[in-house]
């Protein structure tokens, strides 16, 4: 092989690729966010919410709502089933379901209606970041499966250490379901990997010079398929469980 075909062999096997800080990512993010709530006349909110459960792809979000608005919210947690909805209580006396205090109660309640105390919504919400939960919150009520806005959430927390986790927590989400975006694998590396590559090929990090396959995450594995890699690799934990068992 002489020096051309291996120069043309190495560019074929890295990535077209940026490595971004958080602030660069959120600048991407939020223009995602502005181009949507200006093409589709929403709130940016609500477009932040549906790019986050339909791929951060503007164009055919939009479409969608252009077509059929009512049935893209639902598909995507923001409006509630019309058989999950409940009206809300008329008297100046509240009951929660949770908690079951009743009285004259600050209560809360999402768009579906089912309304609970805020100290239970907040119980809830810790309870969730605590393990981990941010993006996909849901209502309290168990046969409900309506997303809880942002907003909502942090007005209802009061702690700071939930407030920066579950925005911690917000921000993983976000990058985790857009296409373009990935995590970089170094150890306690906070950049994040855009690029528009579908094929298993290399990006190497500038913050900590550790390199990955981009489709999948792990470390490089040309010319090994990805699904190759990854029975590999979960042969190699069973084999190590099998062994620990023994």
């Amino acid at each position: 092989m002489n020096d051309g075909e291996e120069l043309m062999k190495a560019e074929s096997e890295d990535a077209e690729f940026e490595c971004l800080n958080v602030f660069q990512v959120e600048r991407v993010l939020n223009e995602s966010v502005a181009s949507l709530a200006d093409k589709a006349s929403i709130s940016p909110t609500l477009a932040r919410m549906l790019l986050h459960a339909n791929q951060w792809d503007v164009d055919k979000i939009a479409s969608l709502l252009a077509t059929d608005k009512t049935g893209t919210l639902r598909r995507s947690g923001i409006l509630p089933p019309e058989s999950s909805t409940t009206s809300r209580p008329t008297s100046s006396l509240s009951y929660c379901a949770v908690c079951a205090e009743q009285g004259v109660l600050e209560m809360r309640a999402l768009s579906c209606g089912h309304a609970f105390c805020i100290v239970c919504w907040r119980l809830h919400i810790e309870a969730k970041i605590s393990e981990g939960v941010a993006s996909r919150l849901e209502c309290m009520d168990p046969n409900c499966s309506l997303l809880c806005p942002s907003e909502f959430v942090l007005r209802l927390l009061d702690k700071p250490q939930f407030r920066a986790r579950y925005e911690k927590f917000v921000f993983r989400d976000y990058v985790s379901s857009h296409p373009e975006l990935k995590f970089c694998v170094g150890k306690d590396c906070q950049t994040v990997i855009r690029s528009k590559e579908k094929k298993p090929k290399r990006v190497t990090c500038s913050t900590c010079n550790t390199s990955f396959c981009v489709a999948c995450g792990v470390d490089y594995h040309a010319p090994t398929s990805c699904e190759t890699i990854k029975q590999w690799l979960l042969k190699c934990a069973d084999d190590s469980e099998t062994a620990n068992y023994i």
